[in-house]
């Protein structure tokens, strides 16, 4: 015949193996296989299968026999049960409570309702925590794929601590919730067919138990050669490990290994009842086997006793009445002596009784004496409760001033438990006589005859925990998520810094990861220099005993990174510094955006002074410029002051082309703005590029075709390709070289931008790109951080301008510039210029425009009294009545509605300005016709009017036939 076990091999079947080895089978006459478990192969279905006679399994056994299955059990080996709970103390689950909402593998039905039972002790609802079939791989713990996992208190554990892991053991026993463990069993159809086979089987069975827990040792050794036993790794201290759990789970020597309890297999199939896992209770006399008796023997028996019954009355009675009348005498002498020592027995026990109560009614906390008679509770109760302990004599009472969960677990555990555990503990809520809530905690010990509680108030302890807990939460979510470096580092006793802890900052900004930390010197896990430094800080801030604050600029794996850095000695109680904890605040980007803001304010200050200077020199240009053409227009035909003329007029335009330097270098010289397409405007200057470089340089375009459209002033952009190919060329000098140039499209969010254009105002958006780059001679951080200056310039020649202007037109335009520069490794310039949309269509080509006489007066108004008298000059040459003003102000006090035919007026003047004056004008005629001038950008100054109905202006300086075509523009919209 075949005993199926339920695992492989080791010291939880040991009786099984000494009784084969032994040969207690073979005495009784028996054939025994011992046949390990295996996939497939579990001891209830290959016994009710048929394919073994008798099985080992656990409690599912009895849970299949009150489902209705026939099922005998012979008896169990563990009077108590070895399932246990398991988890990490890392994890925090050290009690049934912290179960909920976690991952637990559960293996078998007995594992998961012996959990459900301990957790409904505990008032939690047992699917509250998520249940996973058993993978048995250790792993899954400890690496926190699951958060506990079910297994037998003489394996998993021991296992788990060979690989360091430091845990946590819950077993149901200790929470009131005490299963049998390893049942032998077998079929009742087996069983009523082979009584007597059954009986030998289960008899040879526990004597080997017997002589397996009295001979651990030999076993083990027995075991130890078993097949597969050493090659999963089993040892001889692992099994002897099994085996001390194991006397402590079979208690032999106190109890008979096998005995069961009829009533305790109740108690477990109404708690079963209870947590849903049965419909009802079958009663538990049907699932014990009973041993067979020899036929005859029972009626000889009774036989015998009757007899010996009536020879021992006869001899009795005749004695008793001899010893009757002697016993009376000595027994009046005796009860006499007995009452007079009793009272002073009963004096005794009053005065202990009155120290007992004395001691019970001044315990600082609860205390309820329970027994057939009722509840007595001392006053601490009262205080507690504020009911009156009258009130609280039975448990009724005690279940009504309980919040209802908590009554009900209380109602159970009495039911259940007193009577049968020596102690148990409950925690619990009491609703006072005034309505707060009261936690407590209740100690139930049950002695021999009566029951007592210890309640104690630990509502002062749970508000502490908990006001505790949310501050530890509090700044545990501080230090996960701050920005800022933070590092605690244990001094130890040799003068060695180990880290304790670093947050998620300090170890993304390292490249490390906290168990690369945890525990090391910083020489041990950061860079040499990083870690001299550090250490260096730590050793002078441990001198000092006092907080240290420094700057430091580290080379990370980000990079360079200037910290500002505070330590912070933190000390015991004796005094002693045992901690150094350091925050770090990194200021990298801070002071690149401060460097950028600076640079920028710079170049904003210098960029206002040059477009003041250009304004004012274009006035005198312009004032010059009118009289020369004025000078001109009256020139007799072929006179010889003509060529003079002519020079001084180029002469003029190349002043006028350095005023627009200067306010490409303010950011306000975008002059003639259309739409354009940057690689065609790049293709139409690339013979002028290749004439102005160095004939060992080549050019190397990669110019993409159908950009999106940009707007922008077409000469100054190609001032600025020149400028950077010009440079470039410069850059590689006498030696051969490659420049490439390339156009393109990006989308940039506000990370890119923030990352590109640090400083620079730019929006998100569609950018349209130029890139310059070149094979020379590369630039140094310092140079870099000098070449948009004015007058700044690496060459033995040149003003300097050329970057500075550059800088200024794109600023113009709302574009940006990013430079990568290093020392023999070339430069590349990258341009940004804002995309426009898709056009939309032309417009249709207009007839040519009928001349337009120049008849009327024109009010002037200009505060440069050169300028004012040119234009005016200019102005009477071409037809018109001139009135002057000097300023907005006059010219209004000469205004009036239907007397001009148009003003041409000057931006930019003292008193009131050309913008108010324009806006008054309007105010009383709103069909006068407004052309303005000024110095400055043309489009910026156009866009400041929009929608107000000016008719034109025009850029100072500006020759005579400039002035003709916007006149000509401004009356011809009018007619």
């Amino acid at each position: 015949m075949t005993l199926q076990l339920k695992w492989a091999h080791q010291f939880q079947f040991a009786g099984y193996y000494v009784a084969q080895a032994r040969g207690y089978y073979a005495e009784a006459g028996l054939e025994v296989a011992l046949r390990e478990a295996g996939p497939g192969r579990l001891p209830l279905k290959v016994v009710e299968g048929g394919q073994a006679e008798f099985g080992v399994s656990d409690m599912e056994v009895f849970q299949a026999y009150q489902e209705g299955r026939p099922l005998v059990s012979l008896g169990v080996v563990f009077q108590h049960s070895p399932s246990v709970i398991i988890s990490l103390r890392k994890s925090g689950i050290l009690r049934p409570a912290d179960l909920a909402g976690r991952k637990v593998m559960f293996a078998g039905n007995q594992g998961r309702a012996e959990a459900a039972a301990m957790l409904e002790s505990e008032g939690i609802h047992p699917g509250s925590l998520a249940s996973l079939p058993h993978s048995w791989n250790l792993d899954d713990l400890l690496t926190g794929r699951v958060d506990a996992i079910s297994g037998y208190i003489t394996n998993e554990p021991y296992l788990l601590r060979e690989r360091g892991a430091d845990l946590n053991l819950m077993r149901p026993v200790e929470y009131g919730v005490d299963f049998y463990g390893d049942l032998l069993f077998t079929t009742r159809a087996f069983a009523a067919a082979n009584p007597e086979v059954t009986e030998r089987f289960r008899r040879a069975s526990f004597r080997g138990w017997d002589y397996a827990m009295e001979h651990t040792s030999e076993v083990i050794d027995l075991i130890l050669v078993l097949p597969g036993v050493r090659e999963r790794g089993v040892t001889r201290e692992k099994l002897q490990y099994e085996a001390d759990q194991m006397r402590q789970l079979m208690m032999p020597g106190l109890v008979d290994i096998g005995h069961v309890n009829p009533g305790r297999f109740n108690r477990m199939a109404q708690l079963s009842v209870r947590l849903g896992t049965l419909k009802s209770v079958r009663p538990p006399e049907g699932f014990l086997f009973e041993p067979p008796h020899p036929a005859g023997t029972v009626w000889l028996k009774w036989a015998g006793l009757s007899l010996a019954a009536l020879l021992v009355c006869g001899v009795i009675a005749g004695g008793w009445i001899i010893q009757l009348r002697r016993q009376v005498g000595a027994r009046t002498l005796d009860l006499q002596r007995e009452i007079g020592h009793r009272r002073v027995v009963e004096a005794s026990l009053a005065e202990r009784e009155q120290r007992f109560r004395l001691l019970v009614e001044n315990l600082p906390v609860g205390a309820v004496y329970i027994d057939d008679s009722g509840f007595y509770p001392n006053a601490a109760i009262e205080v507690m409760t504020g009911y009156d302990r009258g009130r609280l004599s039975d448990l009724q009472a005690w279940l009504d001033i309980l919040d209802p969960r908590d009554a009900k677990r209380l109602e159970e555990a009495w039911s259940v438990k007193r009577g049968t555990h020596p102690a148990s503990l409950l925690r619990a809520t009491v609703i006072r006589c005034d309505g707060r809530r009261c936690a407590v905690e209740v100690s139930m010990r049950t002695l021999p005859t009566c029951e007592v509680w210890m309640v104690v108030d630990i509502t002062a302890r749970e508000d502490a925990e908990a006001a505790r807990q949310a501050s530890e939460d509090r700044y545990r979510g501080i230090y996960q998520n701050s920005s800022d470096l933070i590092k605690v580092l244990r001094v130890a006793s040799d003068g060695q810094f180990r880290f304790e802890g670093v947050n998620p900052s300090f170890t993304a900004s390292f490249g490390i990861s906290t168990e690369q930390v945890a525990g090391k010197t910083p020489q041990e896990c950061l860079s040499r220099e990083v870690a001299d430094f550090m250490m260096g800080n730590l050793q002078r801030c441990l001198a000092a005993g006092r907080n240290l604050h420094y700057e430091e600029v580290l080379d990370t794996p980000l990079g360079k990174r200037m910290l500002l850095t505070q330590l912070v000695p933190i000390r015991d109680p004796a005094g002693r510094i045992y901690l150094m904890a350091g925050i770090s605040r990194d200021l990298t980007d801070e002071r690149k955006s401060q460097e950028a803001l600076r640079q920028a304010q710079k170049l904003e200050s210098l960029g206002v002074l040059a477009g003041g200077i250009a304004h004012d020199f274009n006035n005198l240009l312009s004032a010059v410029l009118g009289n020369l053409n004025l000078a001109q227009a009256k020139l007799a035909p072929n006179s010889a002051s003509e060529p003079y003329l002519r020079s001084m007029e180029s002469t003029i335009l190349r002043a006028a082309d350095l005023t627009r330097q200067m306010l490409a270098y303010s950011g306000k010289g975008r002059f003639v703005v259309e739409r354009l397409d940057l690689s065609h405007l790049v293709e139409e200057i690339t013979h002028l590029l290749s004439v102005s470089i160095s004939k060992k340089v080549v050019l190397r375009y990669d110019l993409l075709e159908h950009l999106p459209g940009i707007e922008a002033d077409a000469s100054q952009i190609q001032q600025v390709v020149m400028n950077l190919v010009t440079n470039a060329s410069e850059a590689i000098g006498d030696r051969e070289g490659v420049i490439s140039i390339a156009t393109g499209a990006r989308d940039l969010d506000q990370r890119a931008m923030d990352s590109l254009f640090a400083g620079q105002g730019l929006a998100p958006g569609r950018f349209v790109t130029l890139q310059v780059s070149d094979t020379g001679c590369g630039m140094n951080p310092e140079t870099l951080a000098k070449i948009f200056d004015p007058f700044f310039t690496t060459k033995a020649s040149g003003r300097g301008l050329g970057l500075s202007a550059m800088l200024g037109i794109l600023r113009g335009h709302g574009g940006g510039i990013k430079i990568y520069s290093e020392p023999g490794k070339g430069s590349t310039f990258q341009i940004y210029l804002r995309a426009l949309a898709a056009p939309g269509p032309a417009p249709e080509t207009a007839a040519p425009a009928a001349p337009v006489p120049f008849q009327g007066k024109v009010l002037l108004v200009d505060d440069e009294a050169d300028l004012r008298d040119s234009i005016q000059s200019m102005l009477e040459h071409l037809g018109f009545q001139v009135e002057a003003a000097k300023d907005g102000q006059e010219a209004l006090e000469r205004f009036s509605p239907d007397t001009y035919a148009l003003v041409l007026m000057d931006l930019t003047m003292p008193r009131m300005d050309g913008k108010e004056a324009f806006r008054r004008m309007k105010e009383l005629d709103p069909s006068v016709k407004v052309i303005l001038s000024s110095g400055y950008n043309q489009q910026e100054a156009i866009q400041q009017f929009l929608g107000r109905g000016l008719a034109g202006f025009i850029q100072k300086p500006y020759q005579m036939k400039t002035l003709v075509e916007a006149l000509e523009r401004a009356l011809r919209a009018g007619r």
